[in-house]
């Protein structure tokens, strides 16, 4: 996982998959349309949404294999819990066409998870290995953008 203010992105990546996926959440205001947007083909679409954050106890974590993710918020807040893949119990089991493995979240004595707050200006990365639930806060509207990177193209040698 990677969390970190927008601007900062060429830190950690190079390459046109980054560069083309970074180029729209900073173009990216709470007036983008909803929906999926193909920003290189199948391999980088960016899908915004608008929605109301849910409760913690209406929320679980999830994980992908085949994408990788980067989210920023364009209006609102939103909390997103991280965990390491296999700290979890699974919920239910991976689904290939969703690219989404869903896992319980832990009770107060099964540990502890780091939280983010994510905000208008910030993003977080989270690679096959981060559990992540996202959405969660008391009844807020939120936009959101998730970059959504094949792992094939991410790891393309000079993508």
């Amino acid at each position: 996982m990677i969390f970190d203010v927008l601007e900062k992105w060429g830190t950690y990546f190079k390459g046109e998959v980054w560069r083309k996926s970074f180029e729209f959440l900073l173009a990216a205001t709470p007036a983008t349309t909803d929906g999926e947007h193909k920003l290189l083909g199948d391999d980088v679409l960016a899908r915004v949404m608008s929605y109301e954050t849910k409760p913690l106890s209406a929320s679980c974590s999830e994980a992908h294999r085949q994408f990788i993710d980067i989210q920023t918020v364009l209006s609102g807040e939103e909390s997103v819990l991280w965990h390491p893949v296999g700290s979890l119990p699974i919920k239910a089991p991976y689904d290939s066409a969703k690219d989404a493995e869903l896992y319980h979240l832990p009770s107060a004595k099964e540990g502890n998870p780091a939280k983010l707050i994510l905000r208008p200006g910030l993003f977080a990365v989270f690679f096959p290995h981060d559990l992540h639930a996202p959405a969660i806060g008391e009844s807020r509207s939120v936009k959101k953008v998730v970059v959504k990177i094949s792992i094939s193209a991410a790891t393309l040698c000079g993508s």
